[in-house]
């Protein structure tokens, strides 16, 4: 259990680390390889990715478990200002994390006002995201 926490915890490290941000620096996507350990692709936000962002945070199911343990797929940090209510989550984001592995359904890793992680499923096909943003699965 240690070390998924801390294998998710050295992932968002990656996602946060580079060079400060500023205000007015414009927000991009970042798409994180598992495998190589390395952000592959940064890409600015268009309003596709937003409409399908918010289609996915629309069909969001609580994971159960708190297992992010694999060896292969993405993570795709997309910056996004929105509430999210539902059952489990009650607050606004600033961004989310699209885990996509190999045949698996999509999770999406969101942050509580705490800065606690809360794991969902969601029932979104993620193939208009990856193609939208230009990967291959």
């Amino acid at each position: 259990m240690k070390k998924r926490i801390l294998f998710v915890l050295s992932v968002l490290l990656l996602f946060s680390a580079g060079a400060p941000v500023y205000a007015k620096q414009p927000k991009l996507i970042e798409v994180f390889d598992v495998e190589k350990g390395a952000v592959i692709k940064k890409i600015g936000v268009s309003e596709d990715v937003l409409v399908q962002a918010k289609q996915i945070l629309a069909h969001l199911s609580f994971h159960g478990r708190f297992k992010l343990s694999f060896h292969k797929g993405v993570m795709v940090k997309i910056p996004i200002q929105a509430h999210v209510k539902n059952k489990w989550f009650d607050g606004d984001i600033l961004e989310m994390i699209v885990i996509l592995e190999p045949k698996q359904s999509p999770l999406v890793l969101l942050f509580n006002a705490q800065d606690q992680p809360v794991l969902f499923t969601t029932a979104y096909n993620a193939a208009a995201l990856t193609k939208t943003i230009g990967l291959n699965e």
